[in-house]
């Protein structure tokens, strides 16, 4: 995998996170191919009219903060590859106070597959699974 093709991977899905963390749904949906799965709170949800419905329905007031880590990029085939990485994750609710302190959600595991349609990288699927606190606490 050419460099410029590791960097093109790694800003899909930095892009996203930024993206969904300041409310920018537009921006967010555009990182899935047309066809995307992303597996979220325990439904595959599918093609951009579901993967859309659920960024819209995200609250106003929620307030997120996505931190990527330890990135790992592996090409599956032509115009196929895989992102591995760790997620931590943090949120606040803005109801009336401004300054509500961000709370930690989480670490989870990450594996988004991308493929490349010709014009650039896009997310094929997107899942994760808790790492910390383990799913079983």
């Amino acid at each position: 995998m050419a460099a410029t093709e590791l960097l093109e991977c790694l800003q899909v899905v930095y892009r996203f996170f930024d993206a969904l963390d300041i409310h920018a749904h537009d921006c967010a949906l555009a990182q899935f191919a047309k066809e995307g799965v992303w597996e979220r709170q325990g439904r595959a949800l599918a093609g951009h009219a579901e993967i859309g419905a659920a960024l819209a329905a995200r609250s106003p007031q929620r307030r997120t903060f996505h931190a990527v880590c330890n990135p790992v990029v592996s090409l599956d085939g032509e115009n196929q590859a895989t992102v591995r990485f760790f997620l931590m994750a943090y949120e606040a609710q803005l109801d009336q106070e401004a300054s509500a302190p961000l709370t930690p959600v989480g670490i989870r595991r990450c594996v988004d597959r991308l493929i490349h349609d010709g014009h650039a990288w896009c997310i094929a699927h997107k899942s994760s699974w808790a790492h910390l606190p383990p799913a079983n606490h």
